[in-house]
């Protein structure tokens, strides 16, 4: 039952990218797919093939839903940025740090890659990084306003991302309360 319940969710991550689910659309999308699987004669199941559902205990393919959705729930609340390292040896006056979104009991859940110049005001987004599991749940969002807190006089910029991130990074733009530029390589030290 565990594996037709993680097939469930598996295949509603699968669909993250073109459906852009919060966390709570995504718990009701897994729901429903859950549910689908549930009530076929059998399912196919990666890894395992075909597993028959009548016999199965279906009561606890519901319980373990709900487990894995209040876990996963609680992570998302308890999310937070861990403390920065610096990255390897500075190039000139940039220099390059990193830090994770963690949540206890989940280790980390997402890596946050950035570099900045201080002589010339400028921070670089290098790269975020989340599992498809955790897209769309705020993590990008909590990266990026704990990155310019930590650095708050810094104009930012980023390199041309994936066609996927590109809206995100507009949209982030223009709520952002520090100044981010559209343009490349506003400093030489990058």
């Amino acid at each position: 039952m565990q594996a037709i319940v993680r097939e469930a969710f598996q295949q509603t991550v699968a669909e993250q990218d073109d459906e852009h689910r919060g966390p709570a659309a995504f718990a009701e999308a897994w729901k429903a797919r859950l549910d689908a699987l549930l009530t076929q004669e059998t399912v196919a199941v990666t890894g395992w093939g075909e597993i028959a559902i009548a016999g199965l205990d279906t009561d606890l393919g519901w319980s373990l839903y709900q487990a894995a959705g209040r876990a996963r729930a609680e992570a998302i609340m308890r999310a937070a940025a861990t403390p920065g390292r610096r990255r390897g040896p500075d190039d000139g006056p940039a220099v390059s740090y990193e830090f994770s979104i963690a949540a206890e009991g989940e280790g980390s859940l997402g890596d946050v890659h950035y570099a900045i110049c201080a002589p010339c005001g400028i921070g670089l987004l290098k790269k975020i990084s989340f599992s498809p599991e955790w897209h769309y749940c705020g993590f990008g969002t909590l990266a990026l306003r704990e990155m310019e807190a930590r650095h708050p006089d810094l104009s930012w910029y980023t390199t041309g991302q994936y066609a996927h991130a590109q809206g995100f990074y507009q949209r982030y733009r223009r709520r952002s309360d520090s100044p981010w530029t559209a343009g490349q390589h506003p400093c030489p030290h990058f």
